[in-house]
């Protein structure tokens, strides 16, 4: 798993990259680095970020190497069988200015119809969860209504205001759940884009500019599905589960839970039912807890929050393959059964 991790840390394209942005309600400085790009005539177009290091890391030790590179000269680079498009925030879309961290991008890795051998036309946007410095010191609105959330969490029931993005949990073994989260989603974005799916990586480093309301309006925008990516902060060894919206009169009539609901229980679904199928542990056998989170709060579309395991969950290299093709496969079901 040290391999993997180690890959995640020095990447071929910094998502959620972003200028800096000084928050004046919190007094903090929440801003990123500039992207820059490295030619390589042999693979194309590589991005990386000019620092790197752990997330335990805050220092900003500075890549030696990063002077001699390029900045990224546009937004858009076109590949052999897909194109890469960097995607910011649409402040006229709805519930965007809920959003306070939000001067980072998504990345888009749209399938090129006449390269892919099987072409899909859909779009699924992949959230590694967490992985946002200072995150969890700003504060955004629980609900597009202003209501306090109905459940507890990260956030406790009656919260008006929630953690723009929680830090997340670390693992028995001393691994960041950041980490083990962003591992699945590149693994994941793999088998879908093998599989005629565009991607819309939403993060890709271990500093996503981007809230838990921003990142969900990328992907209400600009994706068919929404899948966020996490591990339970329980030590049990408890199975897979997704949350499903909290039972409550009032949180299932708010909009957009109201007209959404459906949609996130048919896709969470249909992912638990792809790991049952492949002998993978289900927490309690049903797969679900009910919860008042962020991202189901503002989905409008088909939108998941997995939860993987918990500390007690190892998650090894062959683990992380599973893991990308339970989730594909529910995700196709979803979309063609």
């Amino acid at each position: 798993m040290k391999r993997i991790l180690s890959i995640i840390l020095i990447l071929s394209l910094t998502a959620c990259n972003g200028a800096t942005n000084d928050i004046v309600a919190t007094s903090i400085n929440v801003g990123a680095t500039t992207g820059i790009v490295e030619v390589n005539e042999s693979v194309g177009a590589n991005f990386r970020s000019p620092y790197v290091g752990d997330e335990s890391d805050t220092s900003g030790e500075k890549d030696e190497n990063a002077n001699n590179k390029l900045e990224i000269p546009s937004d858009f680079i076109v590949k052999d069988k897909y194109t890469i498009e960097n995607i910011y925030v649409d402040f006229s879309a709805p519930y965007a200015t809920y959003s306070i961290i939000n001067d980072g991008y998504a990345v888009l890795y749209k399938l090129n119809k006449s390269d892919a051998y099987r072409y899909t036309g859909k779009t699924v946007a992949i959230n590694a969860g967490h992985g946002t410095k200072g995150g969890s010191k700003i504060k955004t609105f629980s609900h597009p209504d202003f209501t306090p959330k109905v459940s507890g969490g990260t956030t406790s029931a009656g919260s008006v205001l929630s953690s723009a993005v929680s830090e997340g949990m670390v693992f028995n073994n001393g691994m960041t759940e950041a980490n083990a989260n962003l591992a699945v989603a590149y693994a994941l974005k793999d088998k879908l884009l093998d599989n005629g799916y565009s991607v819309l990586m939403i993060r890709e480093n271990d500093d996503c500019r981007l809230d838990n309301i921003a990142r969900t309006v990328l992907a209400n925008e600009n994706a068919d599905a929404h899948i966020a990516i996490h591990f339970d902060s329980t030590a049990s060894n408890k199975g897979i589960f997704y949350i499903t919206p909290y039972n409550d009169k009032n949180y299932l009539d708010m909009e957009p839970v109201k007209s959404n609901a459906n949609n996130i229980k048919k896709l969470g679904d249909s992912i638990i039912e792809a790991f049952r199928g492949m002998g993978e542990k289900i927490w309690k056998n049903k797969g679900t807890l009910q919860g008042d989170l962020t991202q189901i709060s503002f989905s409008t579309n088909a939108s998941v929050d997995i939860e993987l395991g918990d500390k007690a969950t190892e998650v090894t290299e062959d683990k992380v393959g599973i893991f990308a093709e339970g989730i594909y496969k529910g995700i196709d079901n979803y979309f063609y059964e």
